[in-house]
């Protein structure tokens, strides 16, 4: 009983490592290939990725930004500073029990941001075009439901 137990836990961990792998790979060469021509933008990777986070939840502190997106708060913080510099991003301080500096895109950021989300749309399309058999819609749906689970629960730290 015990050796079949071992053997279980076992093929989950090797299934599980099989997942990990394979979503950092899809990631790595995303960043890569993406990046490339981000970069031709005047960004830097993560802020694209901050500019589309913020378009998508606007009005939220950059420590709940940092939080969801599981980014330094510190790299966060440097990344939101130079985007405001160049006329990207906006803060608003608000009264929440205290003062509190909410992030909002500005007209160019929004702009910028439909150009990024366009080089993302066009890389993963080709993607999908050649990925036989794969729902797209299932996927996304399967990944947004770990996201959430992962990211509001913590479900990964627990022992």
């Amino acid at each position: 009983m015990f050796g079949r137990y071992v053997n279980q836990t076992a093929r989950c961990i090797i299934i599980y490592f099989q997942l990990s792998k394979f979503i950092g790979a899809i990631y790595r060469q995303s960043k890569s290939e993406i990046n490339q021509q981000i970069q031709q933008l005047g960004v830097r990777a993560t802020q694209g990725d901050l500019l589309l986070f913020v378009h998508d939840n606007p009005g939220l502190s950059q420590k709940e930004i940092a939080h969801l997106m599981v980014l330094d708060p510190s790299l966060v913080g440097r990344d939101i500073q130079e985007l405001i510099n160049v006329g990207f991003l906006k803060r608003r301080q608000v009264q929440q029990g205290h003062l509190t500096n909410l992030i909002f895109m500005t007209s160019e950021g929004i702009a910028l941001t439909s150009t990024i989300q366009g080089i993302i749309d066009h890389w993963w399309l080709a993607v999908f075009d050649q990925a036989v058999g794969i729902d797209k819609q299932v996927l996304t749906q399967q990944l947004e439901i770990l996201y959430h689970q992962v990211i509001n629960t913590g479900i990964g730290n627990k022992e």
